[in-house]
């Protein structure tokens, strides 16, 4: 069962996940179903100080702020009863609160309203950011967001000024745009151990299918592809791979996969045809690529998880080695 929902949740992130949890789309973008009045901002700052990151809840939070205009997670949006996983309390256009079940995971700030207590702010600098926060560990300059933490990413994908920065110590991860804070999430102290925990549970509602594929595929064999593969990374596009370097910062999810012949996987509701994985359950059809590199063959495999199959969102690529 883990395994069912850990598929349907990669996006969030890195989480993510999703994903997974893939947090770059950090503004909501449903048509909410109107719960409460929302608050101002003099409110928030008010009243912020008496809220517990770690263990105030729902009900705590509303007492303090009162209803949130709605309640979303992606595409979806639900009514005060549907709660249950995942979901994004929106108290206004500068302040949401990322929920898991009656928990907050973080506190999620889009203007300089607030400063936090290690006095970061939207709307700083790289610079002045890394004064408050300390030097990263590492600068990754013109690659994809790996969402590794301490490593600070300059122009991702060749994006000027897009930077993203995350510094679990201080319970801080950033997005910049222009090099500027564009957003400042606040995180839980045990945030990343939360999420795997609520990883357990499904999300608040199953949005609607956008994407199934064909699984019907006739047979053709692939004597390349038979045998072990082990996971290596996991990549937004196959250019993003060095294997010197990690891509991905997380654990990845999918440890391996085990082609056999006559089309047969090791897990029996995957099975393969030359150039393709199909999956019966989700209803996909994932593309795999094989690449000799540095003489070492790895295969490039489509992970469509919900991301695809809900949001129609590009597949990223877990990297296997194939195990001589």
């Amino acid at each position: 069962m883990k395994r069912v929902i850990a598929m349907g949740l990669l996006l969030i992130l890195f989480v993510g996940v999703y994903l997974t949890f893939n947090l770059e789309s950090i503004f909501a973008s449903s048509e909410p179903i109107i719960v409460g009045d929302g608050i101002t901002n003099e409110r928030i700052h008010e009243n912020i100080e008496f809220l517990n990151i770690d263990t105030s809840t729902r009900e705590e939070i509303i007492n303090l702020f009162g209803e949130p205009k709605s309640y979303v997670w992606g595409d979806a949006k639900f009514s005060i009863n549907e709660l249950n996983g995942f979901y994004i309390m929106i108290f206004s256009e500068d302040f949401h609160i990322w929920m898991a079940d009656d928990l907050i995971v973080e506190l999620r700030f889009y203007s300089d309203f607030y400063q936090s207590g290690n006095d970061v702010s939207v709307g700083m600098n790289v610079e002045e950011v890394i004064e408050k926060l300390g030097e990263p560990s590492e600068v990754r300059t013109g690659e994809g967001n790996g969402f590794i933490d301490d490593v600070l990413y300059e122009d991702i994908d060749n994006d000027t000024g897009r930077c993203y920065y995350s510094v679990p110590e201080e319970k801080t991860r950033l997005f910049f745009k222009d090099y500027k804070v564009l957003a400042m999430y606040i995180t839980r102290t045990d945030q990343n151990n939360f999420i795997d925990n609520a990883k357990e549970n499904q999300p608040t509602t199953t949005p609607k299918r956008v994407n199934e594929d064909d699984i019907d595929l006739p047979f053709v064999n692939d004597e390349e592809v038979i045998g072990t593969w082990k996971s290596v990374d996991f990549v937004k596009k196959i250019s993003q791979f060095k294997p010197e370097s990690k891509f991905w910062g997380d654990d990845l999810y999918l440890e391996e996969l085990v082609f056999k012949a006559e089309g047969a996987l090791k897990v029996k509701y995957l099975k393969w045809t030359k150039g393709y994985v199909m999956h019966s359950g989700d209803k996909t059809a994932s593309e795999y690529i094989i690449k000799e590199i540095d003489g070492a063959t790895y295969m490039f495999y489509e992970w469509k998880s919900g991301d695809y199959i809900f949001r129609n969102q590009k597949p990223y690529y877990y990297v296997l080695k194939k195990e001589e």
